[in-house]
This record gives C-alpha cells, structure tokens and sequence, in this order.
C-alpha cells in the first residue's frame, strides 16, 4: 500500500514541507510540478532539482540533510494533518489475523518521515520499502512485495496487489505487472480506471469484498489457463 494520499490523508502536507525544504536550499523557485519528474519520490525529485541547480546529484550526507528536516518539519505538525482514511484501521486489524495475508507499504517518501506518519496507526514495526532505499517507484514496489511475501513460503502465497491513490502508483503497478486498486474520486478515480485499475473507491470502508472478488477472478481465470505437461 501507498502512504501519502491512500492510507493516511497526507499528500498535501507532504507536498507542503518537500516544497518548501527545495526552495529555502535554493534549488526551485516556484511550486513543483510533479510531472516534470520521471521518478515521483522524495529521492527522484531532490536529485533532478540538485542537478537542475548544480549540475550534479547530492552526496548521500547532503541527501540525508534532506531527509532529517522533513522529517523534523512533519512532526512539528503532529498528527491534525495526517488522518487516517476510513476503513483502514479495521482493514489492517483483518489483514494481521488471516493466515498468508500480509501487506508492506511502498511510499516515495523517505523512511524517517514515513515512520513518523505510520505511527499514528500503531504498527510496532511496519512493513515497508521507501524513497530512502530506491529512487523509483516500480523498484520501490517490486522491495516492498519481497518483504511482504518473505516470511512465506512461495506455494502458500496468494494474491499481491498494489493500493495507490495517484497516477504513478498504477503506473508502477502496471510496470511490475500486479493488480492494481485505487484510492480516489472524481476525474481522479477516472483516471485510474483509464489506467486499468480493478477498481477505484474513496476509501477503505467495506474494501474487503473487493480484495476477495479480485482474488475470486484471478483464480479462476488462472484455472481456466492450459496446463502444460512436461515432456516424456
């Protein structure tokens, strides 16, 4: 699962703080447009603004700089702007007590930000691949679904399943080639069905139904796939 935008109602602060900690290192000069970006992450966007202005990437102690001050300035803002999104207190209550049902969270953010707004769901240590380990989204993606999975054996496994609120996440879902859900509503979630999402709802309220439908259609569209013998 995504973060900022999916589980938390957290995309516009979020926005917020990495705009301003860019703009008072000097390295934009008006608010961002993410779709100048080829990789949407914390890290992809820090290293195009630096190279933008200096004509070169960030050393890893000035990206970790970065890194320390958003997180400063999101726990300056306590939890008022990092609300939890309906349902998912209760999804992941259910999820924790299926047998080979598991989830991590693929975010674009960087760890230390990101632990901080998981707090507010009272996860002791929350599963999770960040902007702080890779840059771009599928390969944050195709991490978090090896630490989901890595506690289980692979005959156990069952459905994996990307849950995003922007454009990026069905992007990067579509690029590691799993399910896709979104998370969103109007010219927003029309979008995401456009990009062949299973399904789009506004929250997390009664999601459970979907996750079964999607793993009902997926089973029995794999038992209706020829089985191939090996030769004799």
């Amino acid at each position: 699962m995504d973060i900022d935008g999916t589980v938390l109602r957290s995309a516009a602060p979020h926005r917020i703080i990495l705009q301003s900690l860019l703009m008072d290192a000097g390295l934009i000069e008006q608010e961002l447009d993410f779709s100048t970006f080829s990789d949407r992450t914390d890290t992809g966007i820090l290293r195009a603004s630096f190279e933008r202005r200096h004509g070169r990437t960030p050393t890893r102690s000035e990206q970790a700089s970065f890194e320390q001050a958003m997180a400063a300035r999101y726990a300056a803002l306590g939890s008022v702007d990092s609300q939890v999104m309906p349902g998912v207190l209760d999804l992941l209550a259910r999820l924790q007590t299926k047998p080979n049902w598991n989830f991590a969270f693929a975010t674009g953010c960087w760890r230390e930000s990101a632990t901080k707004k998981l707090s507010i769901l009272g996860l002791a240590r929350p599963c999770m691949s960040t902007a702080s380990e890779f840059q771009s989204r599928p390969d944050i993606l195709s991490q978090a679904i090896a630490l989901g999975w890595r506690d289980t054996p692979p005959a156990a496994r069952g459905l994996t399943v990307f849950v995003g609120d922007g454009v990026w996440d069905a992007q990067a879902a579509g690029t590691v080639a799993i399910p896709f859900i979104g998370i969103a509503e109007g010219s927003a979630a029309t979008e995401l069905m456009c990009l062949g999402a299973h399904a789009v709802v506004p929250d997390f309220t009664n999601f459970w139904p979907i996750l079964e439908d999607l793993s009902a259609r997926l089973a029995a569209r794999a038992a209706r796939q020829p089985k191939l013998c090996s030769p004799i």
